[in-house]
């Protein structure tokens, strides 16, 4: 007999067991943890398959969104609603009216403004001033992410990025240019004529 396994079958009853019987349950005791093994090593690639779904999702959320998944901005929702929208419908959207839209376009897209871009060489602007207004209105007003937005307005997230960035430096600069005719002026209370 084995010493290992003498001294193993020592430890139960004080009875030593025939080695057979031993063998037969230190291989079965071998095949259980080898299973043991293999359903944590199957565990652990699926919780790694998993860590790399959560990682290429968390890179894919960013701005791979591509030319082709996106309508045109000639043909996309905002155009629709600029063209066709009725007041109420323009106000719930963009959180302003038809007037006060025209407004902030003429502050911040002077008529030669307007001039130069159609001049311009090279290739056309994909986005117009309307609806790079529109695309700034909807950012603040809203929670919406800028791949949901590129849906809305035809454009890549690049592009949608940039415009909101140069809007979000240019309109503080040219409303305070007006800040006189806009001003809000509050009542002082110590000031209360009789």
């Amino acid at each position: 007999m084995c010493p290992i396994l003498s001294n193993f079958s020592s430890i139960f009853v004080g009875v030593p067991f025939p080695e057979d019987i031993v063998h037969e349950r230190l291989s079965c005791l071998a095949m259980v943890l080898q299973r043991w093994r293999q359903c944590l090593l199957q565990q652990q690639l699926v919780l790694l398959l998993l860590a790399m779904i959560q990682h290429y999702n968390s890179i894919r959320d960013r701005y791979n969104l591509s030319r082709q998944a996106i309508v045109l901005p000639r043909s996309s929702p905002w155009q629709h609603l600029f063209d066709n929208a009725d007041p109420d419908s323009f106000l719930l959207m963009t959180g302003v009216t038809r007037d006060v839209f025209g407004m902030l376009l003429t502050i911040l897209y002077p008529a030669s403004t307007i001039q130069r871009l159609i001049r311009a060489k090279g290739r056309p602007r994909l986005m117009s001033p309307h609806a790079e207004l529109g695309l700034f209105l909807f950012y603040i007003g809203s929670t919406m992410q800028i791949k949901h937005l590129c849906l809305i307005f035809g454009i890549t997230p690049t592009r949608c990025a940039a415009v909101i960035r140069h809007l979000l430096r240019a309109i503080p600069s040219k409303l305070q240019l007006r800040a006189k005719n806009g001003r809000i002026c509050c009542h002082d209370r110590t000031k209360r004529t009789s």
